[in-house]
């Protein structure tokens, strides 16, 4: 996804102002949610915050389809800022629009799970996280104290307890769903604009919200539906 493209078009369709252009630019925020989502509904577009193709095409209705030529592969991202927890959501928010390769492999998905020692073919979404802080650490040469897990409840049973929060989650902020049995689902909080709901970047996930999906997402969760937050300090 062209975001800075998106963000500029956006602009000048009059649902700015977002920034095209510096450090902030490759940032997919509740800022650029929330003007896709009134663009959605001036169009007659399902209102999901997402540039889909049926978005694109709005968009761009002289233009062919704004993709990535490959949507397996992981993307190239800048070093926007010296926050630990920042930097991995800034890597995380480059990321959104990458897909799975079949059933949860694929060159990305498959970097994603080797960053916790896991094979192709395992649900991705806590490893997606680990290898966002991963990345950020080895950035910003800063130690990632994340556990080495692809396991979400196992992350939150064993993280630093100093980094747990139970509300008031902040950008940043790493977000625990529960579903029972062993079972959870991950990503990191972009935005929060009210106590109901929080505007997430996740992997593993669907426009639907799915625990296992086939990629990269820009999705909104209600709190009440979040167990508690890691939030890590630096």
């Amino acid at each position: 996804m062209d975001i800075p493209k998106i963000k500029k078009r956006l602009n000048e369709l009059g649902y700015g102002p977002l920034s095209e252009s510096g450090p902030n630019a490759q940032y997919y925020g509740p800022s650029t949610t929330a003007a896709v989502i009134a663009f959605q509904t001036d169009h007659g577009l399902e209102t999901d915050g997402e540039v889909g193709p049926e978005t694109i095409t709005a968009l761009f209705p002289n233009e062919k389809l704004v993709q990535d030529t490959d949507p397996y592969q992981i993307k190239a991202y800048p070093i926007i800022d010296n926050s630990l927890r920042m930097h991995a959501m800034h890597i995380m928010l480059s990321q959104v629009g990458l897909k799975e390769k079949g059933n949860n492999g694929g060159p990305a998905v498959n970097a994603f799970l080797k960053s916790v020692g896991l094979g192709t073919g395992y649900a991705w979404c806590m490893a997606f996280v680990y290898w966002c802080f991963n990345e950020a650490s080895k950035d910003l040469q800063k130690f990632n104290p994340l556990i080495k897990t692809g396991h979400v409840l196992t992350q939150w049973n064993k993280v630093d307890k100093s980094f747990k929060i139970l509300s008031d989650p902040e950008p940043g902020d790493i977000f625990i769903m529960d579903f029972g049995n062993g079972s959870g689902h991950t990503g990191m909080i972009t935005g929060t604009s009210d106590n109901v709901t929080v505007t997430t970047v996740e992997g593993n996930t669907n426009r639907e919200g799915s625990r296992n999906g086939d990629g990269v997402y820009v999705r909104t969760r209600k709190m009440n539906s979040i167990k508690g937050y890691i939030r890590i300090p630096g």
